[in-house]
């Protein structure tokens, strides 16, 4: 009797088999890693963009100056500016959209007091899977909030 070399049709089933399951949980866990990095994403940006009218406030209250920040939904970049000079600017990242300003003139004006004496406006956000993400701002105040 001669032993032929090969796999037999269950050896080779079983090993679909394998693959297929390790496959579909790795999947399942980087469908779920990019969820969670597109939120994450979404809510530094948030934060950043709070630290960047923080420190225009702040930078307006100390120098005793009027400013302006900017939001340019082409570039998906957000900048202050006073004295007709960009002293600060943020690049959203590209996981992250610059969606829409709820005021006309796409910008919060800070007077010489840290004070936000402009429009209020609803600042949206989006990520790659869709999602809406807000910060608003009042007028008069120092509150802003994210929704």
């Amino acid at each position: 009797m001669q032993k032929k070399k090969g796999f037999t049709l269950i050896e080779l089933l079983l090993t679909i088999c394998i693959i297929s399951i390790i496959s579909s949980a790795m999947a399942a866990g980087i469908t779920s890693y990019f969820k969670t990095r597109n939120k994450y994403e979404a809510r530094f940006t948030q934060n950043c963009i709070l630290g960047v009218i923080s420190n225009a406030k702040q930078y307006c209250r100390e120098k005793n100056k009027y400013g302006d920040v900017v939001f340019d939904l082409s570039a998906n970049e957000i900048y202050f500016k006073s004295d007709f000079s960009i002293k600060d600017k943020f690049y959203l990242p590209k996981n992250v959209k610059l969606s829409g300003v709820s005021n006309y003139n796409k910008k919060i004006e800070i007077n010489n007091r840290g004070i936000i004496s402009g429009d209020a406006c609803t600042i949206t956000l989006k990520d790659l899977s869709g999602n809406l993400y807000y910060i608003t701002v009042c007028v008069g105040s120092f509150y802003v909030e994210i929704k």
